[in-house]
């Protein structure tokens, strides 16, 4: 799928509270320390990541950090531009023993937020280095038996990961090292996993930026799962016409994202037109949304694809008004409602999508 916009996990602003000093110190040890090069306590901001203090180690290796820290949040500690490591600053001192070489050892004491930080990003890395292996090692001009096994064995290791990832989330639900973790999450499956993790940071962290942006994001998240009114679209149409949700009262509709530049929804609309032929005359109905900003690129991609069912674009994409809304990570993307406008399920494509139809239209 063309990734067009984001689910926002970790906002990145940093609101005041009361300073704390000398309150989140870094102790650390180098086991390969290399004289006058600089080691880098990074945060981000405006979307990358800034020094915001430096130090020098000693000749046994041996340094510390002292920052001013405005509230629990995420940094990155900069060893000499070859080791890097995310960490988080609670206000509780804690220590770290490095190599300071590119994929060197990394070891924290005295913080269970970190070391659950830091395990997590051990298992990912480890994992993502085995899938690259794999995949790297994969011949597309291989037998087809060959490439089963092959797919094979990815598909158990992206399994293998996801569930120790969902056991390490279980583990980290009280922790602010779990944010770092939202990603590998799904909004519509994990809600319940999300909701508990909210709940347990809102506690312990009430005034933070990031539990509050999680917050508001988990709230616009509920208004759009399953068995929610699906949020209203009121635009006009290609032609210029009116169009609204209400109008589709009584019809099982399918909201399809797509835009007139996104290679995959074109290669699918073909199988949407089928869909449409088969199921239009019995109580079925399309509305396509586009993302679309040019409006002649958008009228030139419906007829060249023979689209004839509905069609709405606010063509203004930047403002990111109704993929907001209906949460669009990536396009092409589909809700489908019943017959009272209730979203009974999304992203269904293909053969789902028309045993879904077969299903409740046989009815």
């Amino acid at each position: 799928m063309m990734k067009k916009l984001l689910f926002i996990a970790i906002g990145i602003a940093l609101f005041a509270c009361q300073d704390k000093k000398n309150d989140a110190l870094i102790s650390g040890k180098i086991t390969n320390p290399q004289d006058k090069k600089a080691i880098y306590l990074m945060k981000i901001e405006d979307n990358q990541y800034v020094a915001i203090d430096s130090t020098f180690a000693d000749k046994e290796g041996n340094f510390s950090f002292n920052p001013i820290i405005k509230e629990v949040d995420f940094y990155l500690l900069d060893i000499y531009g070859e080791q890097q490591k995310q960490i988080i600053l609670t206000g509780t001192p804690f220590s770290i023993t490095a190599e300071g070489k590119p994929n060197g050892s990394f070891q924290i004491a005295n913080s269970e937020e970190n070391t659950l930080l830091d395990n997590f990003q051990t298992m990912r890395e480890g994992y993502n280095t085995k899938l690259d292996a794999l995949q790297l090692a994969s011949d597309p001009t291989s037998d087809s038996v060959g490439a089963a096994k092959n797919a094979a064995q990815y598909e158990l290791l992206v399994q293998e990961y996801l569930s120790k990832f969902k056991e390490m989330v279980g583990k980290a639900e009280n922790s602010f090292a779990a944010i770092a973790m939202l990603e590998g999450l799904d909004p519509d499956k994990d809600i319940a996993i999300l909701d508990k993790i909210y709940t347990n940071l809102n506690t312990k962290y009430p005034n933070n930026s990031k539990v509050k942006t999680l917050g508001d994001e988990l709230s616009r998240l509920k208004k759009i799962g399953i068995g929610q009114a699906a949020p209203a679209i009121e635009y006009k149409d290609e032609k210029g016409n009116a169009v609204s949700l209400a109008s589709f009262k009584g019809k099982y509709l399918l909201i399809d994202f797509w835009a007139s530049w996104c290679q995959p929804c074109r290669m699918e609309n073909p199988n949407v037109v089928k869909m449409y032929d088969k199921f239009k005359g019995k109580g079925f109905e399309i509305l396509s949304v586009s993302l679309d900003q040019d409006e002649s690129a958008w009228k030139k991609a419906i007829k060249d694809d023979g689209l004839v069912w509905n069609h709405v674009t606010d063509l203004a994409y930047s403002q990111q008004t109704l993929a907001t809304a209906y949460n669009v990570q990536a396009i092409p993307m589909t809700y489908l409602l019943d017959q009272n406008g209730v979203i009974i399920a999304k992203n269904l494509r293909g053969k789902e999508l028309e045993d879904k139809l077969a299903e409740l239209l046989s009815m």
